[in-house]
């Protein structure tokens, strides 16, 4: 009985709930309510920063992707814009939350992220699908002066504008993103390191890939 009162009132000074999520501290750990608000709060700040596309330059933002994706820099610069524009529309209508915030000691954090992507099968589906390519038709015409219908009967035409109707389709798609109603959920630990007042991901190697 009095061991189970122990463990109790443990819990009940090591687990506290700030805003919508949980703080805990380990057994050693002695942190104020008012280091830990001062604490969440930095470790607020730098998850919106790091994981918020639109807080990165363009020039960022195109060194990230082209990290990722090294096969991109052999693309056409029209052709990288466009990809570029899909993945910041992707990643600006990505959700995150933290879910737990887990001091190991007063200078570490165990970050529990929630994250929330568009559910690209969505712009999968064959409606979808048909509205994309009804819209791509239109842009090529309002482009080119050519109407698809033409274009289909002719080769050497849809060879000639492959890459514009590559261009248009992710253009398009990327509208679409917006309009994604669904998401995939998934959750990830990240460890976190102060260094004086300052609270960042450890080796700083986290981005809005999440990695």
């Amino acid at each position: 009985m009095k061991k189970t009162l122990i463990s109790v009132i443990f819990l009940i000074f090591s687990l506290t709930v700030f805003g919508n999520y949980t703080v805990t501290q380990g057994a050693n750990v002695k942190l104020s309510e008012k280091e830990l608000k001062a604490n969440n709060t930095e470790i607020e700040n730098r998850v919106k920063t790091v994981f918020d596309i639109n807080s990165y330059s363009t020039e960022e933002v195109k060194s990230i992707i082209w990290r990722e994706y090294p096969l991109l820099t052999s693309s056409s610069a029209e052709e990288a814009d466009v990809f570029i524009n899909y993945i910041k529309s992707l990643f600006t209508n990505t959700k995150y939350e933290i879910k737990r915030i887990n001091y190991t000691d007063s200078n570490t954090a165990k970050l529990t992220l929630a994250v929330s992507i568009p559910n690209l099968d969505e712009l999968s589906a064959d409606e979808k699908q048909a509205e994309i390519e009804k819209k791509v038709e239109k842009k090529f015409t309002e482009k080119t002066g050519i109407t698809y219908s033409a274009l289909e009967k002719d080769n050497k035409l849809m060879k000639k504008y492959e890459s514009l109707l590559i261009t248009l389709y992710m253009e398009t798609s990327s509208e679409e993103i917006k309009n994604i109603k669904t998401y995939n959920k998934e959750e990830t630990v990240y460890t976190m390191k102060k260094n004086g007042n300052v609270w960042n991901f450890e080796n700083n190697a986290v981005n809005f890939f999440g990695g």
